[in-house]
Formats: structure tokens, C-alpha cells, sequence
């Protein structure tokens, strides 16, 4: 089902992307909650309405763009630059 759910989302087929998400479910080990939140192909898909909606229902959490700032953390070959890495809200 993941498959499809790239494939849906690659179409902006929402209602069918939604569909997929709502079958898959919050426990399902190959679409984890964080996936849904950093994974590029589906940065389209969060930005509708039926994307916040489902992931609502799915996760019982509000999809809010806090889920999305990035971390600073101090690159270890040069401790003077700050890199940007994406937080994952499961770990947190």
C-alpha cells in the first residue's frame, strides 16, 4: 500500500491518497507518523486540507509545521558551522 500511496500523491490523487493512509493506519511499521512528516514526496500532499484532516483522524495529532523545524546541530569537521536536521516528532 505505500507504493500506492507515492503513486496517489505523485498524481495528486488526494482522495485516493487519503483512502490509502486511512487503511494503512498509525501502526503500520512501513508508514510511520514521521514518514508522513519529512518524506519529500510527500510535501505536496501536507499541504491539503484532506492530508491534515487524515492525518488527524489516522494519528489522533494535529498536523501543525512545528512537526517540521529543524534541529541545529554542530557539524563535527567544523565546529563552527551549524547544520539544519529535521526533527522527528516520534523521538522527541
Amino acid at each position: 500500500p505505500q507504493y500506492q500511496l507515492g503513486y496517489y500523491c505523485l498524481l495528486e490523487q488526494w482522495v485516493k491518497a487519503t483512502q490509502i493512509m486511512k487503511k494503512m493506519g498509525a501502526t503500520n511499521d512501513d508508514m510511520p507518523m514521521h514518514a508522513y512528516i519529512n518524506w519529500p514526496i510527500f510535501r505536496e500532499f501536507r499541504t491539503t486540507t484532506q492530508f491534515r484532516s487524515t492525518f488527524r483522524e489516522v494519528f489522533g495529532v494535529d498536523f501543525a509545521e512545528k512537526l517540521l523545524k529543524p534541529q541545529t546541530k554542530t557539524d563535527p569537521e567544523n565546529p563552527k558551522e551549524q547544520v539544519s536536521m529535521p526533527t522527528d516528532p516520534t523521538t522527541e
